[in-house]
């Protein structure tokens, strides 16, 4: 029984290590844009035929150029969410047509587990 517990806790760490690694490798390289945070919205998607889900997202303000400006949607490659305080900058990135937040695996339990250096 106790192995068993154990080797679950071991296989969780070692699926999140994964997904810190694979994000890590996905943010390298990229550009990191500054963005401001204005307001939180809940999106509704259609996940089957007659079932829906609810999310609340994290929409930024981004300054593309010197009177360009566009609203984002910020989604997170983890479940933790950081909260955001109006007006408060964050750091940004952009992968596969989706913004995400820098420093999304340095927030909570996240920042405990180890990276590749």
């Amino acid at each position: 029984m106790e192995i068993g517990i154990i080797i679950g806790i071991i296989a969780v760490l070692f699926y999140f290590w994964n997904k810190k690694q694979t994000f890590y490798k996905d943010r390298n390289g990229k550009k990191k844009i500054i963005g401001e945070f204005v307001k939180y919205k809940s999106v509704t998607k259609q996940i089957m035929r007659n079932k829906y889900h609810t999310e609340t997202y994290p929409f930024v303000k981004i300054n593309k150029g010197s009177d360009d400006v566009g609203i984002f949607k910020l989604n997170f490659k983890n479940s933790l969410m950081k909260e955001f305080k109006k007006g408060e900058i964050v750091e940004l990135f952009w992968s596969n047509n989706e913004l995400l937040y820098w420093k999304t695996y340095d927030i909570g339990i996240m920042k405990y587990i180890p990276k590749k250096e």
